[in-house]
């Protein structure tokens, strides 16, 4: 808002900040901490994770569900948990992220995406009911969105596993049609 000073407007869940190799490196491991303790001094609700990998496919899986479609609907994400159709819609692009990062091997807090999708449409979207997407807000304001390293990211990645991923795919055609729009 001014040289020094931000607003946060939403807060799904706590900011999680590490190392991308935790572990190997015990500055950067410190460093990560003492970040997150500033952070979380400062009002933005921080805390250290050693498994940065599995918190930033749970952060992808949920902006790859919301972001898109909130952007293609012009609706806040409340409306989106609402109807059958669009939570099947966000049902598929979990499932495609969560098979995605198995591939992957990463190290995720779930055993399943119907048990992340718990959380998600329990306590994740319902923190967020009122929030319009950044996707949605670039759209608006002509700019390019972020659809290349999210939904597009899933695409690709599910390709180099020989996954189908057609929920992404689609996602992000679409996003880039209405970027090219502009």
């Amino acid at each position: 808002t001014a040289p020094g000073r931000v607003r946060v407007t939403v807060y799904a869940d706590r900011v999680l900040i590490g190392a991308r190799r935790a572990g190997l490196d015990a500055t950067l491991d410190e460093s990560a901490r003492a970040w997150a303790e500033r952070l979380d001094a400062a009002g933005i609700p921080s805390a250290y994770t050693d498994d940065i990998e599995g918190a930033l496919w749970a952060k992808a899986f949920y902006n790859a569900a919301l972001n898109p479609l909130g952007a293609l609907l012009g609706v806040p994400y409340g409306l989106l948990a609402e109807h059958d159709d669009t939570r099947a819609l966000m049902d598929g692009v979990i499932d495609e992220a969560f098979a995605v990062a198995r591939a992957e091997r990463v190290r995720l807090s779930w055993k399943s995406a119907s048990e992340y999708r718990g959380l998600f449409y329990d306590r994740l979207v319902p923190s967020t009911v009122d929030h319009r997407s950044s996707m949605l807000q670039d759209l608006e304001r002509g700019r390019r969105t972020e659809i290349e390293a999210i939904n597009g990211e899933i695409w690709r990645r599910g390709r180099e596993h020989g996954l189908v991923t057609p929920y992404n795919e689609t996602l992000t055609r679409l996003i880039r049609y209405r970027e090219q729009r502009r």
